[in-house]
């Protein structure tokens, strides 16, 4: 029988290398009995185990039973477990300590078992070896984020949420991995750490760029105007004659810049000249949750540039299918959609990605793929606008999530009991959110894929007052409607 110390309800009692660990095995357990419901809860009585459940799990491909302690039950399946975990290979043999890696093996070689075809075993362990080493420097420092062009006195509550994501999706084992970012691009690059940097930027015959805008002023001249406005931009670049000459200016994450002037074809346009690198330039801008779209608060639009990391489940590079989609739901909102929203649904909005721009060469996506989206959150503003996902995320150790806090805080300042207040909370946000995306889809045949990394909620007096829709990747619409 598994004997342990009472379950750690104090995030801080643990180093953050600890709690990653925590994570790290909560994650990847509660993965595995989702898609397997092969987990159940041993009957262990208080005075043998300090009041510990423990989750007896029974690996039979393998022959083998790991036993953990859960710190925490959720009827949504979404329980917390503290290390260690112990292996046995048969009753009366002695339990054997696990750490999350071999977790992570054992559970990968016992679903590859049961699947035919191919599985990449060794793939899944890194990816949960580097997530875990992430979120262990993400807890190591807590995220401070970046108010890098100095225009408020802070960050906007937009940009503080959306780099508040230190562990992730709770079901996606490797949440934060990110291949093949070494540890010094983690440090440099990620929002969980409050980071900002400048842009890398190209500049483009006007023959090589291939873009489109919804609206009235052509992507090229935006972003020309991004840089054009900025103090902080190298003043011996000559921009304005650039501009009058028709070329165009790419920004570029710095990643994705390193890893495409290696590449053939944009080599051989940067011998011809027809292409130029101009370096770093002007103010930082900070990324959000995504890492790839990034934001500043004076700027009239957030870039969502194209990235070659895998984060969770795919390679974060815009496909030119992508780039259009946003344009055309731009323009289908502006054909009279977005008038009926606002009269039915007054504060459900979508952030549109009205203007793409990119680099022509060879077949295909370049890599220079960058949509432009409206930022409705500039600097100064004060609505509580907070990435969905920071309000649910998971806290090591078992410890409350944002949400919890925010509904006792409320409790307390209206005197009512929590249940109640968590009732009412929930009422206004399927007003907010649920109505109006069951509405789009009955009534005119478009369901969006409002994830809770795709949707950012409008909080007033700490509940939902309203909600924006984000992600030109997620909107599908119904051959009934068409």
């Amino acid at each position: 029988m598994l004997t342990s110390p009472a379950p750690t309800t104090v995030t801080a009692r643990l180093a953050p290398a600890e709690q990653a660990d925590d994570v790290a095995v909560t994650t990847l357990l509660n993965c595995h009995l989702r898609e397997t419901l092969g987990g159940a809860l041993d009957g262990c009585s208080p005075a043998e185990t300090d009041a510990v459940d423990l989750l007896t799990l029974r690996l039979a491909r393998l022959g083998l039973e790991i036993q953990v302690q859960r710190t925490r039950r959720s009827p949504t399946g979404q329980h917390a477990y503290r290390l260690p975990a112990l292996l046995r290979t048969a009753p009366s043999a002695p339990a054997v300590p696990l750490d999350h890696v071999t977790l992570a093996t054992l559970l990968g070689r016992e679903l590859a078992l049961s699947h035919a075809g191919d599985a990449d075993l060794g793939g899944f362990v890194a990816a949960v070896v580097d997530s875990t080493r992430n979120v262990a420097r993400f807890l190591s420092t807590g995220s401070t984020p970046s108010s890098p062009d100095g225009t408020a006195p802070g960050p906007t509550p937009f940009l503080r949420a959306e780099q508040s994501l230190r562990i992730g999706h709770p079901l996606h084992p490797a949440a934060k991995s990110r291949q093949p970012m070494d540890a010094e691009d983690v440090e440099r690059y990620s929002p969980e750490i409050g980071r900002c940097f400048a842009l890398h930027w190209f500049r483009a015959e006007g023959t090589l760029v291939e873009q489109d805008s919804a609206w009235e002023r052509p992507a090229a001249d935006i972003l020309a105007d991004l840089l054009v406005s900025d103090a902080e931009v190298d003043p011996a670049l000559p921009l304005e004659r650039w501009r009058r000459r028709g070329d165009a200016l790419l920004p570029l994450h710095p990643l994705q810049a390193r890893r495409l002037r290696e590449h053939p074809a944009i080599r051989a346009l940067l011998r011809k000249g027809r292409l130029a690198d101009l370096g770093p330039q002007g103010t930082p801008w900070s990324p959000t949750s995504s890492l790839r779209t990034v934001y500043r608060a004076s700027a009239p639009v957030m870039l969502k540039l194209s990235l070659a990391v895998r984060i969770t489940n795919s390679v974060r590079c815009n496909l030119r299918k992508e780039l259009a989609r946003g344009a055309e739901v731009h323009r289908l909102l502006d054909a009279g959609l977005a008038a009926e929203i606002a009269e039915r649904y007054p504060r459900f909005r979508v952030i549109r990605d009205p203007a793409w721009i990119t680099l022509r060469a060879g077949h295909g996506e370049s890599g220079f793929e960058t949509v432009l989206r409206e930022n409705p959150y500039f600097a100064g503003d004060t609505v509580d606008a907070t990435v969905v996902a920071a309000l649910s995320q998971p806290t090591p150790a078992g410890g409350p999530y944002r949400l919890r806090t925010l509904l006792t805080g409320l409790a307390a300042a209206e005197q009512r009991a929590v249940d109640d207040v968590a009732r009412d909370w929930f009422r206004r946000y399927l007003t907010v959110v649920a109505d109006p995306l069951l509405w789009l889809a009955g009534t005119h045949g478009i369901a969006l894929e409002a994830h809770q990394q795709n949707g950012v909620v409008e909080l007033e007096g700490g509940y939902p007052a309203g909600f924006r829709y984000r992600d030109n990747q997620g909107y599908y619409f119904k051959a009934s409607h068409a």
